[in-house]
């Protein structure tokens, strides 16, 4: 008996992994736990079946902490890849406009440098034209003179 009179008896199931063990047999079941004999239930103190019950508890809080903490790695590692391909995206469209600003920059300039162009061919011919011109009222103030 328990304490305070009370027993309590652990159920059978429990008792099945200790058949065979040393020590393990009940003096009421006949001895060490004969091959082939089934134990009979052994009276549990209720300070044990209150232990019993705290760890079984503790072990299903921990069983279920466990399985939250599963469900939000799972979730980050969704986030995290999530994260990752919006990334992957975002480099590429910057790589693209990057490549599109180059393309853009390389047409302005060289729209510049026909402009540049352009512009010393005009002025090359208007001071030509300007030296002729120059040369002619030369010569023309050359021929007064004389």
């Amino acid at each position: 008996m328990a304490l305070g009179g009370v027993a309590r008896v652990v159920p059978p199931r429990l008792l099945g992994g200790l058949r065979g063990v040393p020590g393990a047999g009940c003096p009421r079941a006949g001895g060490a736990g004969a091959p082939g004999r089934r134990l009979r239930p052994v009276p549990v103190p209720v300070q044990h079946e209150a232990k019993i019950r705290s760890l079984t508890e503790y072990a299903q809080s921990l069983e279920l902490r466990k399985r939250h903490l599963e469900e939000a790695h799972d979730a980050l590692g969704e986030e995290l890849a999530r994260l990752q391909a919006q990334e992957a995206a975002q480099g590429a469209a910057r790589k693209q406009r990057e490549q599109d600003e180059t393309q853009d920059t390389d047409e302005v300039k060289a729209a510049l440098e026909l402009q540049l162009e352009s512009q010393r061919e005009a002025q090359h011919k208007q001071l030509a034209r300007l030296r002729d011109e120059v040369n002619e009222r030369q010569k023309t103030i050359d021929e007064l003179r004389e």
